[in-house]
């Protein structure tokens, strides 16, 4: 019979649970043979194939179930099955003849369906956890997971959950994921695969700084110990700490980074991990500070022997302080300071004189527990040399020459300049052996200073005086016969003169004293009679020995081009050795320059600064003097206009509305104005300080320029005030004194003052020594010889018994209206700032003081600039933002009754009878004093 070799049917329809046909129960001989080896060839999850064996048949052709369908093939494919689900199935033949028989049944389990979006929901630098979504009817089944990778064959895992955490992989390896569906009876679905699943990289290690600079860094780091890690790249990001500024980023597969664009002195995050695949590492982070800039316009400015003041700016942007080093030679080092960040002026005082030193000064940067600083700025100063000592000097060489010898001091000197008056210096290197001053003329007194120079700086030694001998023998016939004829001629001059002198006057008895000594009180008015003889020829022979000293004196700060434009005069600079230092401005570090000197007086040698008259350009610079040397008493002895030209700028408020002064700002108190003088109190604070000092301002108005008071009276009396005043403020700075130069006006009146004090104390009265110091210390000082001549006569006036003074010149109205309004001042001043608290909007010029039969306005000024008293309230009274009053209660006597005759109401015994506050012309208060005893003060509104 014929087989059945390589054809197959197709069952694209399989019926499930069919039954034989009934006459394939019973064998018979009709019935064919079975078929053989019935097996699965291949199956899915919806179809099976099966192969078997078929043997001959009896009769004709082989039928298989279902009925009517012909088979001769030995394949069969089942079509339409579920995933997953088991069959049993078997195979029965059919003959002609209705004969069947059956083949031995088999199981077969299609496959169950893959599982889909497998994906890693989590990874770590030894663990990946995958998971997926199951097939349906999948409630039986379980999953087997397979991994691998090019290092390792497959390795593979079961679970009955949806997700899988596979452990113990290595970092950042790349890994082939497959997963399977598994039914109850082990059959599996077809793998679904997820390619290139990477673990984490694990991080760098160690990162540090390399190199920091201002603007840039570099950090370097150590690589993981990955099997991979050559694959790697690292990832950089920066952010600069506590900012909004955007995170930056860059990648490099080096070990090694240079971040650039950085600001200075300040404190950056970074951030670092390992890159592969896009995978990143955990992150290693660090806090990186830049270096700060370096101090800007560092300089050094010798102070004296012992001291050196230190000046620099401020950096940007950002920086925490300032660190000072101190060197003596270039590895000793001496001093270590440091500064918070708003300090730009230091005065190191503990140095040697004569010594070089070097100054290393940085800026310093902190924040998160990190410091750092910058670039070291280097500069060398040195202290001024320290000044002889036991220097004298005696008369050699019959007259014509000086022997001067001296101590020479300790630290480093150049040479010595033997400073002798009227000659050039003498130039000295050794202090040991004395030098020798020639061509001097004999039996004179010189004055004899030794200057110490040292690595261009100069220290001058006390000045001595020093007496040449009586000349020798003159030598010739025809050198004495002129000597005689000369003398003969000058005999007979002042013979006739003294026969002139004697018609006039009777010839004095006192012998006047030495032009350079000081006069005894009781001897001083004969010693001016003396001067003032001859149209004053005394005082014009000494006031021109005057003329060059302290001339000779350096000057170089003042010429700097940066400071010339704040002299009013070029002839009048204030030596280097003498000027008033002003701390530097952070704006402005070279604004340590103002034209001002100290000056010496009796009580202090640095009792008095002269300055010359603001220009518009320092008028802050003189607030800042103001401020920094404490100073309480100001003295102005000009008008700021004089004969049409401007003399000094005005440098106070015009009114009681405060004026700002870049940081100084500057009110008006009280003001009162007298026919030779106006005092002002001003207010005065700093910014970003909480103090608010308080100074006088006495202006003198009344002294010609160049010229003197036609009396004495007034500036004596204007002299008194300022003293009390000084007097009373002893712990305050020096008084300020300035006119236009600041120094004919001004040396006239600082020299009055110490004299009349020097005349006090000590019975003596020193002009001209006191006139010599000031002038070492400011050239000019009593510009003219008629301020010489003025001062003079003041001190004789002053001191001249009562009976000797013309009392028409003591009793002047203008000195009693002076003196008098003054007492209205001091009296009303303290009643003045209690109004002035109760009437915060009311300034002194809306305040009127009524006393018995008169007005007195305390300034005194109507807007039209008359002084006359006001006759009606209507001529004074102002308007004012807005009205206010208040009750005034008047001090009590101790019976408990108003009081009008105490010491805030009354003057001269006449009873302060009310006080007016002004409102407007029409709109004023009227406090009323004098009442009856049953009535207290109160306030009366009028209109």
């Amino acid at each position: 019979m014929p087989g059945c070799d390589n054809v197959t049917d197709s069952f694209p329809d399989v019926t499930p649970n069919c039954s034989l046909p009934s006459n394939c129960s019973i064998p018979s001989d009709t019935s064919p043979a079975p078929v053989n080896n019935l097996t699965v060839a291949g199956k899915s999850n919806s179809t099976v194939t099966l192969v078997w064996e078929s043997p001959p048949c009896p009769s004709s052709a082989c039928r298989m179930n279902p009925a009517d369908s012909w088979n001769m093939n030995c394949t069969a494919h089942l079509y339409g099955l579920r995933p997953g689900q088991e069959y049993t199935v078997m195979m029965y033949r059919i003959t002609e003849a209705g004969g069947c028989n059956w083949s031995t049944p088999i199981n077969v389990t299609t496959r169950p369906s893959p599982v889909w979006n497998v994906t890693v929901q989590n990874r770590t630098v030894d663990s990946l956890k995958i998971a997926w979504m199951p097939p349906e009817n999948s409630s039986a089944y379980r999953y087997n997971i397979c991994l691998s990778n090019n290092t390792w064959k497959s390795n593979c895992s079961s679970s009955t959950e949806n997700s899988y955490t596979a452990g113990g992989l290595e970092a950042g390896a790349l890994y082939t994921v497959i997963v399977y569906a598994v039914t109850s009876n082990n059959v599996s679905s077809v793998g679904t695969v997820l390619p290139d699943v990477i673990t984490l990289p694990n991080k760098p290690k160690n990162i540090k700084v390399t190199k920091c600079s201002t603007h840039n860094l570099t950090i370097s780091w150590d690589p993981p110990k990955d099997s991979n890690a050559s694959d790697y790249l690292y990832r950089v990001f920066w952010v600069r700490d506590n900012t909004m500024d955007p995170v930056k980023n860059q990648s490099t597969s080096a070990s090694s980074y240079t971040i650039n664009g950085l600001l200075p002195g300040s404190i950056y995050t970074v951030k670092l991990v390992s890159v592969i695949n896009d995978a990143e590492s955990a992150t290693v982070e660090n806090w990186i500070l830049t270096n700060p800039l370096p101090p800007p316009n560092f300089r050094v400015n010798t102070v004296n022997q012992s001291a050196v003041n230190l000046f620099w700016g401020l950096p940007d942007p950002a920086f925490s302080g300032f660190g000072l080093q101190v060197w003596k030679g270039p590895t000793e080092i001496l001093e270590n300071h440091t500064f918070p960040n708003n300090t730009s002026t230091f005065v190191l005082n503990t140095l040697s004189p004569g010594t070089k030193y070097n100054f290393t000064l940085f800026t310093v940067a902190e924040g998160r527990g990190l410091s750092t600083h910058s670039t070291n700025v280097l500069l060398e100063g040195a202290t001024k040399p320290e000044p002889v000592s036991n220097l004298k000097c005696f008369p050699v060489g019959g007259g014509y020459r000086l022997k001067v010898s001296w101590t020479c001091g300790t630290g480093g000197v150049s040479q010595y300049l033997v400073i002798v008056s009227g000659r050039d210096p003498v130039k000295w290197l050794s202090c040991e052996d004395p030098v020798e001053v020639g061509n001097l003329q004999p039996a004179q007194t010189y004055l004899v200073q030794v200057a110490t120079l040292w690595n261009e700086l100069r220290t001058n030694s006390s000045q001595v005086r020093c007496d040449t001998a009586s000349a020798g023998v003159i030598a010739g016939a025809v050198f004495g016969l002129l000597i005689l004829l000369v003398l003969l001629g000058l005999l007979l001059f002042y013979f006739r003169r003294w026969r002139e002198k004697i018609s006039k006057k009777p010839k004095a008895n006192v012998e006047p004293p030495c032009v350079l000594a000081s006069v005894s009180v009781s001897a001083f008015p004969c010693y001016c009679c003396e001067h003032f003889s001859d149209s004053a020829f005394g005082f014009a022979k000494e006031y021109q020995q005057l003329q060059d000293t302290g001339t000779g004196q350096p000057h170089t700060v003042a010429e700097y081009p940066e400071n010339r434009e704040k002299n009013r005069y070029s002839n009048v600079l204030p030596y280097d050795s003498s000027r008033v230092l002003l701390g530097p401005s952070i704006s402005d570090p070279n604004s340590d320059y103002i034209n001002a000197s100290y000056i010496p007086g009796y009580h202090r040698e640095k009792e008095y600064i002269a300055t010359q008259g603001p220009l518009p350009g320092t008028l802050h610079d003189v607030w800042r003097m103001i401020w920094e040397q404490r100073i309480t008493t100001l003295v102005m002895l000009t008008n700021c206009i004089e004969n049409g030209r401007v003399k000094c700028e005005r440098y106070w408020p015009l009114d009681y509305t405060p004026c700002t002064y870049e940081d100084i700002t500057v009110s008006v108190v009280i003001e009162t104005i007298l026919p030779d003088w106006t005092i002002r109190d001003f207010n005065i604070k700093r910014k970003n300080e909480w103090e608010v000092r308080l100074a006088r301002h006495y202006h003198y108005t009344s002294w010609p320029d160049h010229g003197v008071p036609s009396n004495t009276s007034a500036i004596l009396h204007f002299r008194d005030l300022v003293r009390k005043h000084i007097e009373q403020h002893t712990e305050s700075g020096p008084a300020l004194v300035h006119c236009s130069a600041g120094v004919g006006r001004t040396g006239t009146f600082i020299a009055l003052d110490s004299l009349l004090s020097q005349a006090q104390k000590e019975g003596q009265i020193g002009v001209y020594s006191f006139v010599q110091r000031m002038r070492m210390n400011r050239p000019l000082m009593i510009q003219t010889e008629s301020q010489y001549v003025f001062l003079h006569q003041c001190l004789l006036d002053r001191i001249q018994p009562p009976s000797q003074v013309d009392s028409e010149k003591m009793q002047s109205a203008a000195v009693y209206e002076n003196t008098l309004a003054f007492q209205d001042y001091e009296v009303s001043r303290p009643l003045l700032l209690n109004l002035q608290e109760m009437f915060p909007e009311i300034s002194t010029s809306h305040i009127i003081l009524k006393y018995e039969d008169e007005n007195i306005r305390l300034l005194n000024q109507l807007d039209d600039g008359s002084t006359n008293t006001p006759t009606s309230l209507s001529h004074v009274c102002t308007p004012i933002s807005r009205p206010t009053a208040a009750a005034f209660s008047v001090p009590e006597s101790p019976t408990g009754k108003s009081n009008p005759c105490s010491d805030l109401s009354c003057r001269e015994g006449r009873h302060l009878l009310a006080i007016i506050i002004c409102l407007s012309p029409a709109r004023w208060f009227l406090i009323p004093f004098k009442n009856p005893p049953d009535v207290g003060p109160h306030a009366r509104e009028n209109g």
